[in-house]
C-alpha cells in the first residue's frame, strides 16, 4: 500500500514542511489501514514534523483548520473579540 499523506504544509520562504494533514475516511478502521497509519505516525514523529489527522467531510470551516494549526503550534489564533490584553 502507497505510504503517502494528504497535503504538507511548507515553510513559505526555505519550502521546508513544518506539518502534514491526513484526512481519515472510514477506510483508516481497515486493518491493514490501521498498519498502515500507524507506520505514517511514527516516520513524522522521527522526523519530528506534525501530522495532523482529519476526519473526512465534506467540507471544513476556515475556523476549524485554524483551530486544527493552533492546536498543533502551526498557528496563534486571535483573542476573542472583547478580551483585554
Amino acid at each position: 500500500m502507497a505510504k503517502s499523506v494528504d497535503f504538507v504544509i511548507c515553510d513559505v520562504l526555505s519550502l521546508e514542511p513544518v506539518a502534514a494533514i491526513e484526512v481519515d475516511d472510514r477506510s483508516h478502521g481497515l486493518p491493514e489501514r490501521r498498519q498502515r497509519d500507524a507506520f505514517v505516525n511514527a516516520v513524522f514523529l522521527e522526523i519530528g514534523v506534525p501530522l495532523l489527522r482529519v476526519p473526512a467531510k465534506r467540507a471544513y470551516s476556515v475556523h476549524e483548520l485554524r483551530t486544527l494549526c493552533a492546536r498543533a503550534g502551526l498557528y496563534t489564533l486571535p483573542p476573542p473579540q472583547g478580551a483585554s490584553l
